[in-house]
């Protein structure tokens, strides 16, 4: 079952109706979904709930909690706002969320929570100037030390993982 099986979910630099169905796939309103998590005033519980969050950001455009959801132990994370690395960093975000036209995306398997760290793999399907670019991913979450969950790193896979 794909996030958005209602229609594709795109990216415009038009202001996001908050009163569409959000892309995470929980069938509410954008407004009473992801879009608290976005704003800042709530954060998701569980991983599964960050992993949603996540998408419905890429598919708005909201560079910033990308970041803000990210593991500081992760490979890619710039703890300085105020560095050119942070800044870059956030561009190629924001040029990510302006290229594709986000098709929907799907949890195929989400792995036992052990240690304070959960994997889930997902897809998710991409189309660039009408090219399927979709991947699939194995992606770690673990909590971080104000106990929120954080995307910690991803591993792509070669194959399309088929659903048990």
């Amino acid at each position: 079952a794909f996030v958005n099986g209602k229609g594709r979910q795109q990216k415009t630099d038009e202001k996001r109706d908050m009163r569409s169905i959000c892309a995470c796939g929980s069938d509410k309103r954008y407004f009473e979904c992801c879009y608290p998590h976005h704003a800042g005033t709530t954060y998701p519980e569980t991983p599964i709930e960050l992993l949603r969050a996540r998408y419905s950001a890429f598919v708005n455009g909201v560079a910033e909690f990308i970041i803000k959801s990210t593991d500081p132990g992760a490979d890619d994370f710039v703890a300085d706002p105020k560095s050119e690395e942070f800044v870059d960093w956030l561009k190629s975000i924001q040029q990510f969320c302006g290229m594709y036209e986000f098709e929907g995306m799907r949890v195929i398997k989400s792995g036992e929570l052990v240690n304070g760290a959960q994997e889930i793999t997902f897809r998710v399907d991409l189309l660039e100037k009408g090219d399927n670019v979709g991947f699939t991913e194995r992606a770690l979450f673990v909590r971080g030390k104000d106990k929120e969950w954080k995307y910690r790193d991803g591993k792509l896979l070669e194959f399309d993982v088929v659903e048990d």
